[in-house]
């Protein structure tokens, strides 16, 4: 071995905008002390991968920055795959967790759910896995798919609890003013019953009309 590791790990740091790190074939984040260490010791574990952007790519990368980053416009210009793709995925694993069980979305939705919730890779998620299983390759047609299908998942909650909700008012034979409906629920509170059912009564005589409630 001698000093190659670390001459490997040094041109590395010095051209990780154009290399992808792997580790045991998982593509590589943050490359921290223990995996700086590990790759001194066994540097067989690694691998790079040079990334040379299209011009195709390069525009399906700032469309997607455009369309769900919240950083300025210059900065924008100097987001990377990486970047891009952890926008995505954070927004997906930030869903309610029955948005990203449920099957009441459309199609495409759902198989954009699945396949980023699957990623493993940014490069491969946004430049082969996405244009292969949609067969589409134009940066402008992915980008509005990806924001069709992240506008369906993002608004499926909200819509689901105010359906929920409105489907619940209406058995009470409730309208008009949540203040009505806490006095009805606090005049119940008095009268000795099932637990479960006491639990829900009390819910109701402190109910706001909140979402998160």
């Amino acid at each position: 071995k001698g000093l190659l590791p670390i001459f490997s790990l040094v041109f590395f740091l010095t051209y990780r905008d154009i290399f992808a790190l792997y580790h045991e074939g998982m593509f590589i984040t943050v490359l921290d002390e223990v995996l700086i260490e590990e790759w001194i010791r066994q540097p067989k574990l690694f691998a790079l991968r040079f990334i040379e952007l299209s011009t195709k790519q390069h525009e399906l990368l700032k469309l997607i920055a455009k369309d769900f980053s919240e950083h300025s416009e210059s900065e924008i210009q100097e987001l990377k795959p990486l970047d891009c793709a952890k926008l995505l995925v954070t927004k997906v694993f930030y869903l309610h967790p029955f948005v990203r069980k449920t099957n009441n979305l459309k199609i495409l939705t759902k198989k954009l759910r699945i396949i980023l919730l699957a990623a493993k890779d940014p490069y491969d998620l946004l430049f082969v896995d996405i244009p292969k299983s949609f067969e589409i390759e134009d940066p402008v047609a992915i980008a509005t798919l990806l924001k069709d299908g992240f506008d369906e998942l993002e608004n499926f909650w909200p819509e689901k609890i105010q359906e929920i909700e409105t489907e619940l008012l209406k058995s009470l034979d409730h309208f008009g003013d949540f203040n009505n409906l806490r006095v009805r629920a606090k005049s119940l509170l008095k009268i000795k019953t099932d637990p479960k059912l006491n639990i829900f009564i009390k819910r109701l005589s402190e109910y706001q009309g909140t979402q998160r409630e």
